[in-house]
């Protein structure tokens, strides 16, 4: 509260409804046992299985209604024929790479991106549903993932055709538990993409390079490396942003830091 970093929780549904479910069954159980202390004692140290026995009974419901949110978002984006999707995934760097991207095509196209950090199914599949139109031209698509299978179900619903691969580290390895798993998480952004040639990678991500070599698929590099497709070099900072040679073109762009 002092440093004001406290943060309200965000009440969805599925909250709202655990919430109400407990509360209820909290209520009628001291109803029952209100003049037996030793009762109401026993139902606090059992609070901890009461709370699974009912999270587990809403899990069935819910469970069938994220599966008809997937196929239902999946069915729309089957419907829209002329739409270019971009899928971007990595370690790091996403968020940078969606929002710059969007920004830098939305001079010439109707642009729909990701939101802030939605950037897994149930959150991509209501975007679809509730924001996705005919008249957007191109949708770029965040994908987070924290275990294996999760990008595969994004690339599922939004059907990408390009693919941006930011880099691969050793983020979140303690969920994915291994670098392979990590490593192959991210690359099912690339099992999704029908051309390699759609494909566009960060020549600067060691363990990114690594991996399309050990899978024999050439996609487009970017990077300061010298032998990239687009080779960065010269980069400079001064109070308006950065400036650095592309592919023999000087560009300036009003953000600070090699990253960008």
């Amino acid at each position: 509260l002092f440093t004001h970093t406290l943060q309200i929780p965000t009440f969805t549904m599925k909250v709202w409804l655990m919430f109400i479910s407990l509360f209820s069954l909290e209520l009628y159980l001291v109803y029952l046992y209100s003049f037996w202390p030793e009762q109401l004692l026993i139902i606090e140290i059992l609070q901890p299985i009461i709370v699974l026995v009912v999270f587990s009974i809403l899990y069935i419901p819910n469970l069938f209604l994220h599966l008809q949110t997937m196929k239902q978002a999946r069915e729309l984006r089957a419907k829209m024929k002329r739409l270019k999707v971009i899928g971007v995934t990595g370690s790091y760097g996403k968020t940078s790479v969606k929002e710059i991207l969007a920004h830098i095509l939305s001079a010439k196209f109707s642009v729909l991106k990701t939101p802030n950090h939605v950037n897994v199914d149930t959150g991509i599949a209501n975007l679809v549903l509730n924001q996705l139109t005919d008249e957007h031209e191109i949708f770029i698509v965040e994908m987070g993932a924290y275990r294996v299978g999760e990008i595969k179900r994004i690339c599922d619903i939004v059907q990408p055709q390009y693919g941006v691969l930011t880099a691969i580290s050793n983020q979140h390895l303690e969920l994915f538990g291994s670098q392979a798993a990590l490593t192959k998480t991210k690359f099912e952004l690339v099992d999704a993409i029908p051309n390699p040639e759609q494909l566009i990678a960060n020549s600067d991500s060691p363990l990114l390079v690594k991996e399309f070599e050990a899978r024999d698929i050439q996609p487009t590099f970017y990077g300061t490396s010298q032998t990239a497709n687009y080779s960065i070099s010269s980069i400079e900072f001064d109070k308006s942003g950065t400036t650095f040679i592309l592919s023999d073109t000087k560009i300036s762009i009003p953000l600070f830091g090699s990253a960008h």
